[in-house]
């Protein structure tokens, strides 16, 4: 319960700075802070740099994640395909949230705990990248 409420909190200034700032741009945003996040853990490996690692990496994934299916009903042709559009995103991000702790642990178990965050930074990095390919391809009208 504290935890939800720490994170209701800290989502509402996020959801209207992003309607201000515009969701696609702040998804890109917060991806990006995620990196930075998971960088400045790798680069400085200490408990005060853990936490401001974690701090920062948590912001980044907190804007993406109130943004993410805001931009995705907004990409949906017709009312009548947002349910289809959740559910794909439903299971789309279920998938994700199962496989991509396997395959961070399958690249921490070749190259060790002490690179944990650049390897996590390494598959972000992708995720930009191709969200950043995908995002252009939208039209301004609908972000």
């Amino acid at each position: 319960m504290p935890g939800a409420i720490v994170f209701l909190v800290c989502v509402i200034p996020l959801a209207y700075l992003s309607s201000r700032l515009g969701q696609v741009r702040a998804i890109r945003h917060g991806v990006a802070l995620f990196v930075a996040g998971l960088l400045v853990g790798a680069a400085v490996p200490t408990v005060p740099g853990t936490v401001t690692a974690l701090v920062l990496a948590s912001a980044g994934y907190a804007t993406f994640a109130v943004n993410a299916l805001v931009v995705l009903w907004d990409l949906a042709p017709s009312r009548h395909v947002v349910g289809t559009y959740t559910g794909l995103y439903t299971v789309a991000s279920s998938a994700g949230a199962a496989l991509g702790p396997a395959l961070l642990g399958l690249v921490v178990d070749a190259t060790g705990w002490r690179f944990m965050f650049l390897d996590g930074a390494a598959f972000a990095a992708v995720t930009y990248l191709v969200f950043t390919l995908l995002a252009r391809r939208v039209t301004p009208a609908r972000t």
